[in-house]
């Protein structure tokens, strides 16, 4: 199934579910949805005008007056093309006497095993870039594809063509930024700012156009109105940005942390969070806003009295060492400690209903303690003495 979205003047489409060619599988491509085949995606184990005993390739065919193009690096393998890469009038064009251009090519002949074309071993998405003549004129595009590090496969993913006949684009041009999920936020400490917060996330399904992501703080009473416009004129120190690279996100914030007014935020003030994703192509790159956490103040400063709404654990001290006990069933797991800065002095993978851990090196004053129990995590004040 093909979904065609619209941006500006560049007709991107995005292939779902992406296309697998493995085997003998030959996929025709009608780029402009003309009627006619603009390229051909090769995927096949027989060469039958090599002599050869065996064979794995994995080709672009172009037809007609339809051009492979890019940066240089020979005339009969394509350059796997990274993100950003200028597809205009100088780019060179692959191919003028060869109508298949491998991407990943292997061939035993003669018993020895020969390797050609510069998508091998790669593990990452990359770009073919054209030219292609369409009934308004010649345009310039790409195509996005992985090809397995070992050759035995090769994905089609999505492609997009500027409609404009000459006007240049970039690789991964056209790529809508999507919005994050579940944005969830939690009040772990208690110190009444930012590094009481954690936030946490998940990435889209692909960050390939993402430059980073921007943690936003608005007042509950502010959020009417806060649309992506106003998310983008956020200035820099009234946001927290987070770079891509993970497929969940789980984060602490600084005590200087600021919302989007500039004001440091503080206990006794509700807050909502969103996430910005702000996109990295050259040309009008775009941005996305998610949808608003749910609403979360941060607590104001306790005593060392004990919460009645925490779990019954009684912390005792034994000389240097700290004493912790549940008189549940449930066990305790996962313990740290941490200074009133918010520093890790201390942690340990544990469970049990009774932990003793060793504090001959803890300075001596309040100290945090962070425990999972019963599948969430508190966090208890303690002075400690040495």
């Amino acid at each position: 199934m093909l979904w065609f979205s619209l941006s500006a003047q560049i007709n991107y489409v995005n292939i779902e579910p992406d296309i697998r060619l493995e085997g003998v599988h030959h996929l025709p491509l009608d780029l402009d949805n003309n009627g006619s085949t603009d390229f051909i995606l090769i995927h096949d184990t027989v060469l039958g005008n090599w002599p050869n005993e065996g064979s794995q390739i994995n080709v672009i065919h172009h037809m007609g007056i339809n051009e492979i193009v890019g940066e240089l690096k020979g005339h009969f393998f394509p350059k796997a093309l990274q993100v950003n890469s200028l597809l205009n009038e100088q780019s060179k064009s692959w191919g003028m006497m060869e109508d298949n251009l491998a991407l990943y090519v292997w061939v035993i002949t003669n018993g020895v095993k020969s390797y050609h074309g510069n998508w091998r071993y790669l593990t990452d998405d990359r770009f073919v870039g054209f030219r292609m003549q369409t009934d308004v004129g010649r345009v310039y595009g790409w195509i996005r594809l992985f090809v397995s590090p070992d050759g035995t496969y090769m994905i089609f993913k999505d492609y997009a063509y500027m409609e404009i006949p000459e006007m240049q684009m970039y690789t991964g041009e056209g790529i809508p930024v999507m919005s994050v999920k579940d944005v969830l936020v939690e009040d772990i400490f208690d110190f009444g700012d930012g590094r009481d917060l954690q936030i946490k996330f998940s990435s889209p399904e692909n960050e390939l156009v993402l430059s980073h992501y921007r943690v936003l703080l608005v007042k509950s009473s502010e959020v009417k109105g806060f649309d992506l416009t106003a998310a983008k004129q956020v200035p820099a120190g009234s946001f927290t940005k987070v770079f891509p690279g993970q497929p969940y996100y789980s984060l602490s914030l600084d005590a200087i942390t600021t919302d989007v007014n500039g004001e440091v935020i503080h206990a006794g003030e509700s807050y909502v969070v969103y996430i910005l994703s702000v996109g990295n192509c050259l040309n009008n790159p775009s941005d996305a806003l998610s949808l608003p956490s749910s609403e979360i103040k941060l607590i104001e400063a306790s005593s060392l009295d004990e919460d009645p709404s925490q779990p019954n654990i009684h912390i005792t001290q034994r000389g240097t060492q700290l004493f912790l006990r549940t008189q549940c069933k449930e066990k305790i797991q996962d313990v740290a400690l941490y200074n009133t800065a918010g520093q890790l002095l201390y942690n340990i993978s544990i469970e049990g209903t009774e932990i003793l851990i060793n504090t001959d090196r803890l300075p001596e004053g309040i100290i945090l303690l962070k425990f999972l129990y019963e599948q969430h995590y508190y966090t208890r004040k303690y002075l400690f003495r040495n």
